[in-house]
């Protein structure tokens, strides 16, 4: 059984808490319920020791695959926002050089008119 060394070993996040909560479900707590329901004693062993541990464990294991799964959908939305970040330095394709170009055009003749219009402005003056 691979889950086994997980009760004696553990080293960084292995085993997970919520790996040692279906551990300790599976092993302690289903075995306390089988003893409780082979002595017909439903009333107190049953469900003291047995049915409601593990409908608690279970429990929070639903909240804990929650999380991971909400988790999960941020960082690929996260993800997908850092992947649509450009700058006008980002020449990747064409359009992007196409409309750097536009841009440079464009103030090339903006100023190349602010001279011509300076140059007559000095010349009427003089």
């Amino acid at each position: 059984m691979g889950q086994f060394f997980q009760l004696f070993w553990s080293k960084g996040n292995n085993p997970a808490s919520i790996e040692l909560k279906v551990l300790e479900m599976a092993e302690n707590d289903l075995a306390k319920m089988h003893v409780g329901l082979a002595h017909v004693n439903p009333g107190g062993w049953t469900y003291t020791e047995g049915w409601g541990p593990i409908n608690r464990a279970y429990v929070e294991i639903q909240d804990e695959h929650t999380k991971m799964r909400e988790m999960q959908a941020l960082v690929a939305r996260v993800n997908k926002l850092e992947g649509a970040k450009t700058s006008l330095f980002d020449l990747n394709g064409t359009g992007e050089k196409i409309s750097l170009g536009g841009l440079g055009g464009g103030m090339l003749l903006a100023g190349t008119l602010a001279l011509i219009g300076w140059r007559k402005r000095k010349q009427n003056e003089a």
